[in-house]
């Protein structure tokens, strides 16, 4: 008997996850992830290099039966209250699931009470790793903060890009014309050009060059299309890298978070970003991926930003909406 107990004693302590007194609604490997997101942000809210302000971090998670909103600061009748998550430690509501959005889907957009919310799948759902889908949430995020901030939509509209359409969707739909030969000539030497900036004052000479030479291809609302989708795309995109990194240093991930199976350190997963940021530009099919290249352009060319201009997130916020005009004005 005493064999027995001691081996029973011996197995409970060997237990590879750690034990919650209550179970999440969420799942508590949803729980353990979010509340991950919610401590990595703070760490790179405390950055000095971090200049954005504070919006609420509103997220909508997608499961197979039930919708739960989390850190909403006004949820919509439709939602009923969970309770205080134990994990969390915030208030929940859920709905039914509307099926208005697909499992793996990841996007940010007023979903509830008109509130920029991250409207997301599980990790598993959407195919990403926990570390992965962990960034991606504070990619999302930042997504929240361009939404959120002065004269964001004005500025949007000044844009004269929607033709009519008033849901967002042209932002996705725009016919931009990513099958003309010259764009894509054009837009690979970008692609070259980006995916290589050790030599930073050579790399924006040809930088330079070639986007003047898309402004004289392009009709001036496509070109203003392009340049909205590097400053609000890629520079969300760029967000990763900047989150990845400070990550790593100096950053202590939750115990309940590095016990999930398939978390990788945030030294690793910055190293993955490059590595794919890079495999993205040798390998970009203009034709076939078309908005997709905005994603590692826009990404590429805000790194390049921050190699030649401390300063130039101070300037982020603009009228026109422009990272490209951050590099000059005539552009």
């Amino acid at each position: 008997m005493k064999i027995t107990v001691t081996a029973l004693l011996l197995s409970v302590l060997l237990l590879p996850t750690r034990s919650f007194a209550q179970e999440s609604v969420l799942g508590n490997a949803n729980a353990i992830r979010i509340a991950e997101a919610q401590q990595l942000l703070a760490h790179v809210r405390s950055d000095p290099s971090w200049k954005w302000d504070t919006v609420p971090f509103a997220i909508l998670l997608l499961t197979e039966e039930r919708d739960y909103l989390i850190g909403h600061p006004s949820p919509t009748a439709d939602f009923q209250s969970e309770g205080v998550d134990p994990i969390l430690g915030l208030d929940i509501f859920s709905r039914p699931r509307t099926e208005a959005w697909s499992l793996q889907f990841l996007a940010t957009f007023p979903a509830v009470g008109g509130v920029p919310t991250v409207v997301v799948g599980t990790a598993e759902a959407t195919g990403r790793s926990s570390t992965a889908w962990v960034v991606t949430l504070l990619h999302e995020h930042f997504h929240q903060i361009q939404y959120s901030s002065p004269d964001y939509y004005a500025h949007v509209d000044a844009l004269e890009l929607d033709g009519g359409d008033t849901s967002g969707m042209w932002m996705l739909n725009y016919a931009f014309p990513y099958e003309d030969d010259a764009v894509i000539n054009h837009l690979g030497d970008l692609a070259e050009t980006l995916s290589d900036t050790s030599d930073s004052g050579d790399a924006l000479e040809h930088t330079n060059r070639i986007l003047r030479q898309l402004k004289s291809t392009l009709t001036p609302a496509d070109y203003r299309y392009l340049t909205f989708q590097f400053w609000q795309e890629g520079t969300a995109r760029y967000m990763e890298h900047v989150v990845a990194r400070l990550a790593a240093d100096g950053y202590t991930p939750t115990d309940a978070f590095m016990e999930l199976d398939d978390v990788t350190s945030y030294s690793t997963y910055q190293a993955t970003l490059d590595r794919q940021l890079k495999s993205e530009l040798s390998n970009m099919n203009v034709a076939s991926q078309q908005r997709l290249v905005m994603y590692p352009l826009g990404a590429s060319f805000a790194l390049l930003l921050e190699k030649i201009d401390a300063g130039w997130m101070d300037r982020y916020f603009n009228p026109s909406l422009s990272t490209v005009r951050l590099l000059d004005e005539d552009l």
